[in-house]
């Protein structure tokens, strides 16, 4: 949705003429071409804005899929490589945003059958620099952004003031939104604070975040912002 400067990919625009590409998946795509004149339409309504946002967190995988092949999220570079080529000869920068694992796992619970849950981190390091890396070999020559929401009070602005190209108007207007949102997706965690996944293994988790943190750093290409560092001016006020 959205003309001129900004532009906004729906749900429903990703779901009906960009999933198919994405996943790769050869019937989706056959079937999309039934449909090729309209698929033609949305993908030049896509070029007449500047800026084009869109926010799909089933590209990178479906939840019960998050630990699988050895890997976190797999299969998530090579559907963001398919991305890129759709947008070959364009600008594209890809924002990650990422947490504390320990968090991540809570917050997984709610998705995922806990035995499922558990032999997965049996299999496999939950590492966000491993993953970073995967998705830096994936697009090479696209800029990475890794957003740090460890603190989501002091970077959730920031990030939604980037996707929206830093239009200071909105900033004052966004605010109270972003924090509500905040303050619901910080209850999770706690619901769900009851874990089959042992403490002492959580702790090695929170450790594990601070290690991919100065190694993402390390990066070429890739561009970390710490909440830690974000200016107290920008801190939202969740409690």
């Amino acid at each position: 949705s959205g003309t001129g400067h900004l532009q906004f990919l729906s749900p429903k625009g990703y779901k009906e003429y960009l999933r198919a590409h994405v996943n790769g998946s050869e019937d989706m795509v056959q079937m999309a071409a039934q449909n090729a004149e309209a698929e033609a339409a949305f993908f030049r309504r896509l070029t007449r804005s500047e800026l084009l946002v869109a926010s799909q967190p089933a590209m990178m995988g479906h939840p019960r899929d998050v630990f699988r092949e050895g890997l976190i999220l797999p299969g998530s570079e090579d559907r963001v490589s398919r991305l890129s080529t759709l947008f070959t000869g364009q600008a594209l920068d890809l924002h990650l945003t990422i947490t504390n694992q320990a968090d991540y796992i809570r917050m997984l619970q709610g998705d995922i059958a806990m035995e499922q849950l558990v032999q997965g981190l049996h299999d496999v390091t939950p590492s966000w620099h491993e993953l970073v890396l995967r998705l830096r070999k994936a697009c090479p020559g696209r800029r990475i952004l890794v957003w740090d929401f460890e603190e989501p009070a002091r970077i959730a602005l920031p990030f939604a003031m980037t996707m929206l190209s830093f239009d200071e108007a909105l900033m004052e207007e966004l605010r109270e939104p972003v924090a509500e949102a905040i303050r619901v997706t910080a209850l999770l965690p706690k619901i769900l604070r009851r874990t089959v996944v042992p403490e002492d293994f959580l702790e090695e988790l929170d450790a594990q975040y601070d290690d991919d943190l100065t190694a993402i750093e390390g990066i070429d290409n890739v561009v970390l912002i710490r909440s830690n560092l974000i200016p107290d001016d920008l801190q939202l006020q969740i409690g």
